[in-house]
């Protein structure tokens, strides 16, 4: 289950950056990482364990790749 909800997202985010334009949105989402908000800097300091076993997000970092793949 964990694996298709982070799909999930992760399709979603190909589908915006597709919408509003891919620099756009991973111009948007570099900015977000850059703010050092505490909730997306622990999304991001989890390791591969612990996401495997929780419901979880993509960090922002694994959304920035994800949107600069080619469609």
């Amino acid at each position: 289950m964990n694996r298709s909800v982070r799909n999930s997202w992760l399709v979603a985010d190909r589908q915006s950056a597709e919408l509003v334009g891919r620099l756009e949105f991973v111009t948007v989402l570099k900015k977000l990482d850059s703010l050092g908000m505490p909730d997306i800097q622990k999304r991001s300091a989890r390791n591969r364990i612990i996401r495997l076993f929780l419901v979880d997000r993509p960090s922002v970092e694994e959304r920035i790749r994800n949107a600069e793949l080619e469609p």
